[in-house]
């Protein structure tokens, strides 16, 4: 629904000031990859959950004279893997590798359709989460996920009621669709690899 239970900005919880769940911004890292394997599994994407990826060194001119070369968490290449095994061990040389194949627009434009608003860097070094968000911003993305390819913006105030419990306000549920509902299956089941034996 995108009601928002709880929200912590700090340890202390009555302390003004900056709220870490608000204004952190934080290089999110892998929490990206699951928005780059969907727009790689959409119809037009050409990759389904078993095509195989190479999980081997890559290299890409960030800037001229400048090379990129991302390792995985492990210092290791795997080989040839399926796809959902490459998110499910969250390997960078194979999403790296996928990220290239279906180019940084299609990626950045789902990540404005989940309701990224930050300037998104239209670089391959986004493929592995070189954008800077808020927590609040990562769970709005991840609630488009969770409600099976709808939006819903997140809300922490659902009524107002009088002293006597009338309503005096209602705010409404605001839906509307961001992504392929089949392809957040297909991503979302692919997501409880991670937890099976990622």
């Amino acid at each position: 629904t995108g009601e928002v239970l709880a929200l912590v900005g700090d340890r202390v919880t009555r302390r003004a000031g900056f709220n870490r769940a608000l204004d952190a911004r934080r290089p999110i890292g892998s929490i990206v990859k699951p928005f780059v394997y969907y727009t790689a599994l959409r119809p037009n994407g050409g990759h389904n959950l078993n095509t195989t990826l190479l999980d081997e060194p890559v290299s890409i001119e960030a800037k001229p004279g400048e090379i990129w070369t991302p390792q995985n968490y492990d210092r290791k290449s795997h080989g040839t893997v399926a796809l959902y095994e490459s998110l499910a061990f969250s390997y960078n040389q194979a999403t790296v590798g996928l990220g290239v194949k279906i180019g940084v627009q299609p990626v950045v434009d789902i990540l404005r359709r989940v309701g990224v608003t930050q300037h998104i860097p239209p670089y391959p070094s986004l493929f592995l989460g070189a954008l800077s968000l808020s927590p609040l911003e990562v769970t709005n993305m991840y609630q488009v996920l969770a409600s099976g390819g709808f939006e819903t913006p997140l809300r922490a105030i659902s009524e107002v009621m009088d002293s006597e419990g009338r309503p005096l306000r209602r705010y409404k549920i605001k839906v509307k669709p961001a992504l392929d509902p089949n392809v957040v299956y297909l991503t979302t089941q692919a997501l409880t690899n991670v937890v099976r034996f990622g």
